[in-house]
């Protein structure tokens, strides 16, 4: 079955007004598939910065193993979390790529996120509606 997810980063915007935007702008009866919309507060990176341990695993993992605090409150609510998750990355000289990204993403515990990241729920809810 073809579907498809749209997942955007509210950039600090307000989560229900990206949302909104996004929904305004589509036409459902112009795709043969279901369509869902998710989005990330404020980005992405957020959610990679949730699991220290997916984080000391990479450092690990690229020779500079390095141990990382827990998270004290959600990282969706950190200022920057793309610049914070550079800055982590950077002291254990791990610099923070594309394929830095995707192997935290393959190795965090969605567990984790899910808990510590609100928006992470609603495109779990997302994925598993469409």
């Amino acid at each position: 079955m073809d579907k498809a997810i749209v997942v955007r980063d509210s950039h600090r915007g307000d989560p229900a007004d990206v949302l909104g935007r996004l929904c305004s702008n589509f036409r459902e009866q112009e795709h043969p598939f279901p369509v869902r919309f998710a989005v990330v507060q404020p980005e992405p990176e957020a959610w990679l910065l949730a699991d220290h341990n997916a984080l000391a695993r990479l450092s690990e993992e690229r020779g500079q193993p390095t141990d990382f605090p827990a998270p004290d409150r959600s990282p969706e609510q950190l200022p920057d979390p793309k610049a914070k998750l550079a800055s982590l990355l950077a002291t254990a000289g791990v610099p923070y790529t594309k394929e830095a990204a995707a192997r935290l993403a393959e190795v965090c515990d969605l567990g984790l996120i899910e808990a510590l990241c609100p928006s992470f729920t609603c495109f779990k809810r997302a994925v598993t509606d469409c």
